[in-house]
């Protein structure tokens, strides 16, 4: 790969010069790929417990929802109950005061 460099031609007139040691060019070069090899592994570390968190959201979300709907369902199921006997209290008491007043509805005679 070094070598296949060495044959490209240089894209502009001017050769890059460093006017600094080369044991000092080498340890600075060092140092920054250090650095960005470890902030990546930081970035990639935050990225990775941050779509943890996301799933364990979203999980939770889920749950919440299906149990609303549980919860929805059997609260709409308590009060069709309680409807239905507040109806069959009503049925029963119109079928009572039909009994006491007779067929015609005239009030009856209790013997």
């Amino acid at each position: 790969w070094l070598r296949s460099l060495v044959d490209l031609p240089w894209p502009s007139p001017v050769l890059p010069t460093f006017r600094i040691p080369w044991s000092r060019l080498f340890g600075d070069a060092i140092r920054e790929h250090l650095f960005v090899t470890l902030f990546e592994a930081a970035a990639r570390s935050q990225a990775a417990e941050n779509a943890s968190r996301l799933a364990s959201m979203e999980a939770a979300e889920r749950r919440i929802e299906e149990r609303l709907g549980e919860l929805r369902g059997r609260f709409n199921q308590q009060r069709k109950q309680r409807i239905t006997e507040e109806l069959l209290d009503l049925v029963t008491g119109f079928m009572a005061m039909e009994e006491v007043r007779g067929p015609e509805g005239e009030p009856g005679r209790e013997a």
